[in-house]
This record gives structure tokens, sequence and C-alpha cells, in this order.
């Protein structure tokens, strides 16, 4: 039995049954070798690393972790759990990413990690590499974003050292297979074509491409941008980005015990080369336009609307404003679900999911987002600025106050015993704040300082009627 699939789009071509059965008897008389296990007995690494001891300690008591120096500059930090017994997380980063590159190589450096990871490590392809590792138990993958570039990952206690064998590769010995380009380049043209019909993924396009203020970084990704990218110009900025130790922190998480991993860091990590020359990122001027900007995406024929209301400013970021909106975005959540979903019974789903950023720029969005009929799409955006004009007038009341503080406490209490937690919260403050952790284990102080005037002025800060980006959805006519 033969089974083809293929999108309904207009110039895909569907091949025919006389066209599949052709191509069925030529495979049947193709040679097939045998696989060839060469690499089956080979060490991951053929030379040892030259290792790097640690030259510096530096205790970070508020977080019960540690950091250590190496002498290639790297810096390792690490916290030792004991919330999973067969459980170690990993990730580490470097500022950079596809920021330093200018827009004709954009394309290339937001691939640079996923083609470098599908082509193997070393002298083994990608299928050589997992056959290798069919019993290891780790995952790692590289990534290059906007602004940084580095890994995140995980591993059993026993599989650790593989796990850090393969970072060490991944700066020393990375392997870029042109045939693994030209597969994942194919994927992806399908994976166009079928979103080319899609009404959701037109949405979404333009929504990015609106609060972005049209910039030519913020472009959806098409078919006309395939041709942008250069598998030479991957395996340049990929080898640029994973290069330089001393421009790295690595983080680790969970049932660690520092006597084993201290060899461990000091030989992977201490092997992998450096120079003095940090990276910072780029500022690409990204910004949202300024004052109501309105679009509707008339797409499909389904007879259902999708609204995206987002308001955005300037932020002043710390850890007591970024918990404040937070809190603004749980309260209003819950309104919207209790009078708009429950009371109108007019939308499909409706929330409001706010984000905060410090760099390129301290800014704030808070997206409020609901799926209705096209009919109501006026009605109900109508009757969300009103719930919303009316914290800003009278702010939450002393239940819906309440109830935000007790679930951010609660989910914090739980977070407290999660691995991932921890690896955010020290990534994250070396991020944002240079590895200062001073202001941590002020969570629930301020929480509990959250009060009705607070929130009320937070509502009025963040939600200006006269700066906002709205895009709809509605059935094409």
């Amino acid at each position: 039995v033969v089974v083809v699939t293929a999108p309904e789009i207009e110039g895909v071509k569907v091949p025919s049954k006389e066209e599949v059965l052709t191509l069925l008897r030529q495979v049947e008389d193709i040679e097939v070798e045998p696989y060839d296990d060469t690499f089956d007995d080979m060490p991951l690494i053929s030379e040892e690393p030259e290792s790097s001891r640690i030259i510096h300690e530096r205790n970070l008591e508020r977080v019960d972790a540690v950091e250590w120096t190496l002498e290639n500059g790297a810096r390792i930090v690490v916290k030792k759990t004991d919330f999973k017994k067969d459980e170690v997380m990993f990730s580490a980063w470097s500022p950079g990413g596809t920021s330093l590159y200018d827009t004709e190589d954009a394309f290339s450096a937001e691939l640079a990690a996923t083609i470098m990871t599908m082509s193997g490590i070393s002298e083994f392809d990608k299928v050589t590499l997992d056959k290798l590792h069919a019993d290891k138990v780790y995952n790692l993958s590289a990534f290059v974003s906007e602004l940084r570039e580095g890994f995140t990952g995980n591993s059993s206690v026993n599989d650790l050292e593989v796990m850090l064998q393969m970072v060490y590769l991944y700066f020393t010995q990375p392997r870029f297979d042109e045939n693994s380009f030209q597969s994942y380049m194919t994927r992806l043209a399908g994976m166009l074509q079928n979103r080319a019909a899609s009404p959701d993924a037109a949405l979404r396009d333009t929504l990015t491409a609106v609060l972005g203020n049209y910039h030519e970084r913020q472009r959806p990704v098409s078919m006309e941008m395939l041709q942008e990218a250069s598998f030479d110009r991957i395996k340049e900025i990929a080898q640029e980005r994973f290069s330089n130790a001393a421009d790295y922190i690595f983080f680790f998480v969970g049932n660690i015990n520092a006597d084993s991993l201290k060899p461990l860091v000091e030989k992977y990590i201490g092997g992998i080369p450096y120079f003095d020359e940090n990276e910072e990122w780029r500022n690409l001027e990204i910004n949202p336009p300024p004052g109501v900007v309105r679009k509707t995406v008339k797409k499909g024929m389904e007879e259902r609307s999708i609204q995206y209301i987002v308001f955005h400013g300037d932020f002043e970021y710390s850890s007591r404003n970024a918990i404040e909106l937070d809190a603004v975005g749980r309260i209003l959540s819950t309104r919207l679900l209790e009078q708009i979903r429950e009371e109108r019974g007019g939308v499909y789903s409706i929330g409001a999911n706010p984000s905060s950023a410090k760099y390129p720029d301290e800014e704030y969005t808070v997206s409020v987002f609901y799926g209705t009929d096209p009919g109501k799409l006026d009605e109900l955006k109508q009757a969300v600025f009103d719930e919303i004009r009316d914290f800003i007038k009278n702010g939450p009341s002393g239940e819906e106050l309440a109830k935000a503080k007790e679930k951010m406490l609660r989910e914090r209490e739980i977070a407290l015993r999660e691995n991932r937690f921890w690896m955010n919260i020290l990534s994250n403050t070396y991020y944002l704040k240079d590895g200062d952790f001073s202001e941590f284990g002020e969570f629930e102080k301020y929480v509990t300082g959250l009060t009705k005037e607070s929130v009320q002025q937070a509502f009025a800060r963040y939600f200006d009627f006269n700066n906002y980006v709205s895009v709809a959805l509605q059935p094409a006519e």
C-alpha cells in the first residue's frame, strides 16, 4: 500500500499513480550497501583536552550556590539540589546573538545553531552519533537568539560527562553537513507552503510585523527569505558564536557532587579555547509604533475571529515592578474570564499576558487575546476596555487582589522545589543583574506589599489607550 499526502495548494504537483510506481521500481533496482558500523568502537574525543584549573571561587550565599572561574576565563555557577535523584540541568550563554550580523546574514545566523546540531559532531554524522549515544540519558541543544548564543540541556548523573564532552566538541570540532542543510531547507519550504494557507499564521505574522513597526529584522519567514540562507555563512557564524570560553557563563543545577564535577569542568570547559575579547549584543532599534495602530487580517472561510490587543511602553526594570506587572496580568485575566467568557458567553478563550524586558530596551507589553464570533469583535473589544478602565478608576476588589497574591505565593512555594526554577533564577540574575543576588528572597515581601492603590496605579501606568496595537482575524470576504 502506498499513501501519498500533499498540501492542496496551487503550484504543488502531486505525483500520478504511474510516477509513483515507476519510482518504486527504480528503488527496487538500487543496490543498497550494508550499514557500516565503522565508528562503533571509536571514542567521542580522540585527543584529551588541555584542561585549565579553577583559579577563583565565590560563594553565592543567598541562593546556596557557588561560582568558579577557570584559567580560560569561563565562569561556572553550580547549585546542588535533592529535588530529583537523577537529574542535572545545564545551560550556558554568551552575549552577542544574531544582533551582531547585518540583515543579509540575519537568516543564516538564525539557522546556525540548528544546522550545527543537525549535522552531528566531529567525525560523527547525526545518525552515527545517535547510535553511539543510544544508551545515554542526556539532551543538549544549541541556540542563537537575538541577543545571546548558548546551550540548554539536561542529563542523568552518570551521563553528565558525555554532555560536557558534547559541549567541548561544539566549541572545538563542530560538524557542518551540507546534505543536512539542504534537507532542512526542503522541509522548511514545505512547511511554508502549508503555512501560507493558515489564517492563524497570517495573524501572527501581521502582529509581529506591526509590533516591530515593520523593521526589516521582524520579517516573517517566507520562501523568498530561504534564498538568503548561505551554508558557508551558517558555518562561519556558528564557529564565531561558539568559539570563546571567556565570553561564556555555564550553569549546573541538580544532584551534583561538586568534588566530582570540578575535574570534569576543568577538563572539558577548561579545555575550550579562549581569547581576550568579550562581545556585547547590538541594539537593532526594533520598537513598537507610537500611537494607536489597528489592523484586520481577512483570511480563511471559518466563521471565527481572533483578537490581539497589545499595550506597550517604557518600563523601569526591577524585581518589584516585574512582580507588580505580573499581578496586573493575573487580576485582569481573572476578571475577563469571569465577566466576558462566563457572564457574557461571548468568547472561546480570553486572557491577558504581561511581559517585561531589560534588554535591549527597558519595556513592557500586556497582550489581551480572545477568540470569538466575527460579529462580536467590536462589542467585546469595548467590553475589555470597559473592564480595564474600571480597574484604572476603582482598582481591584479586595477579593481579586487577595486571590492573585495567594496564587503567586503558592506557585512560588512549589517552584522553590524545582530544578528548572533555580536554573532560571541563576541564569536570569547573571543576565539581568550581573550576578547580584541581593534582592533574592524579597519575593514574598514584594507580593504581600501589593495594595489596592498600588495595583490601581499600575493599571493606569500600563494601559494607555493612546498607545496600543490591535490586530484582528476575520473570515475572508
